[in-house]
């Protein structure tokens, strides 16, 4: 580190996720094995530099003493820090002079290369727990220590399935552009499908999961087996649902030649889907709120939801994101998408559709909360990990972007209650 680039680390400089000043101070394990952990899994990693003292609401400059930085023994340090933490922290130490000849430490710790740096260890004397986490949180001053709210989780392992997501690519793990041609193609056949006419009639919803890369699913059967094992059953209809037979015009479900498929239409509840060999999904439905006029269940008692006009902030958006994800992270578990799942999801019909409050013992929204685009979408890339142990919590901050579409903003922890009320069946 050269001394114009030590100037400008501490000339005017407030401590960050990737900062951290400290007085002059020996190497202490206890003092530092925290920041070394919360640093190491930060995007970019960070800095300590040792010789800034805190004055009240300031920073000023102290430097370090020569018996100080000789206990800076970068062997010693790597040795005991080996032994708390998987996987093991890399860093620099460098001893740079400023303006004033004053000579600092700075540790430059380096962000964690595939997964997030854990603390395997307990140490009473280090405040460090056994199977934790460490970050630099943000929910209030910034400091080191175990994660503790959901946005700076969301933060650590959205960066690691990056890192996972670039090492399969650099080792030729991407789907080819003739993966991608044929898992388009065989959507093709769905333009001319007359059994979507209906449900494509008003406002519907499109889901879809294509595979990274092409894993063919060995036989129909076996796609029929995986849908069944994976669906959704939160609020006493199936997600998606499964007919047991067909049943006239309100029941389908058959093979076609590298699919299975099912359709079902029963008033308010319009879907289609097809589950490939490929195990790609797709999945329509038609915005329920749209057709409550003319379904017997729902006439009486929702008059005032016209076609065109409502979306349901809990049932049509909280519940139906819920259950997609939950679908999703069903089928990963059985082995699916291991190489990550690219996910589209798009609302149709949409132009001047407004949210409208659809559970009991809640305040109405104070004013419409509508839309003027006739199209609502969204494109995610997930990775294995993800789409197994972390769905609820993505599709938590998609049900919020969705929301903020809208332009309604609600709590994010109410819409967690929510969730979790739902998935528990409460």
């Amino acid at each position: 580190m050269t001394t114009d680039e030590l100037e400008r680390l501490i000339e005017g400089q407030a401590e960050s996720q990737s900062l951290d000043f400290k007085a002059n101070m020996p190497w202490d394990f206890n003092s530092f094995a925290k920041d070394f952990m919360a640093m190491a899994n930060v995007r970019d990693g960070g800095t300590i530099l040792i010789g800034v003292r805190e004055n009240g609401p300031s920073f000023e400059r102290e430097g370090v003493s020569e018996e100080n930085r000789a206990t800076y023994k970068i062997d010693d340090i790597r040795d005991k820090l080996r032994k708390y933490t998987d996987p093991c922290i890399s860093f620099d130490i460098k001893f740079p002079v400023d303006n004033n000849n004053l000579q600092y430490v700075s540790i430059h710790i380096h962000s964690f290369k595939e997964v997030p740096v854990i603390c395997v260890i307990a140490n009473q004397d280090a405040r460090l727990q056994q199977s934790t986490i460490y970050y630099r949180n943000t929910n209030g001053r910034v400091q080191s220590g175990a994660i503790s709210n959901s946005s700076d989780l969301r933060d650590v392992i959205e960066l690691a399935s990056a890192r996972l997501r670039k090492r399969r690519e650099d080792s030729g793990y991407i789907v080819s552009q003739n993966d991608k041609f044929k898992l388009d193609k065989e959507l093709d056949g769905l333009s001319n499908n007359g059994r979507l006419d209906i449900l494509k009639s008003r406002g519907f919803w499109r889901i879809n999961f294509q595979p990274v890369k092409i894993d063919t699913i060995p036989s129909l059967e076996s796609c029929l087996k995986i849908a069944a094992k994976a669906k959704v059953s939160l609020r006493g209809w199936d997600f998606p649902h499964i007919p047991s037979a067909n049943f006239g015009e309100g029941h389908y479900i058959g093979t076609g030649d590298n699919f299975y498929e099912a359709w079902t239409n029963m008033g308010a509840i319009k879907e289609y889907w097809r589950f490939y060999k490929s195990s790609q999904f797709i999945y329509y439905k038609a915005v329920a709120e749209d057709w409550f006029a003319e379904d017997p269940f729902y006439a009486g008692n929702y008059t005032h939801i016209q076609p065109g006009t409502s979306l349901g902030i809990l049932h049509s958006v909280v519940y139906y994101f819920t259950e997609i994800f939950e679908f999703l992270s069903r089928l990963a578990s059985q082995e699916l998408y291991k190489e990550g799942v690219t996910i589209n999801v798009s609302l149709h019909n949409t132009a001047n559709r407004g949210l409208w409050v659809d559970g009991q013992r809640r305040a109405s929204l104070m004013y419409p909360r509508i839309t003027r685009s006739n199209e609502l979408a969204f494109t995610a890339e997930l990775s294995h990990f993800e789409m197994k142990e972390n769905c609820a919590m993505i599709s938590h901050r998609y049900i919020l972007e969705w929301l903020d579409k809208f332009g309604f903003n609600p709590s994010p922890d109410s819409i967690q209650i929510d969730q979790m009320k739902f998935i528990s069946g409460d």
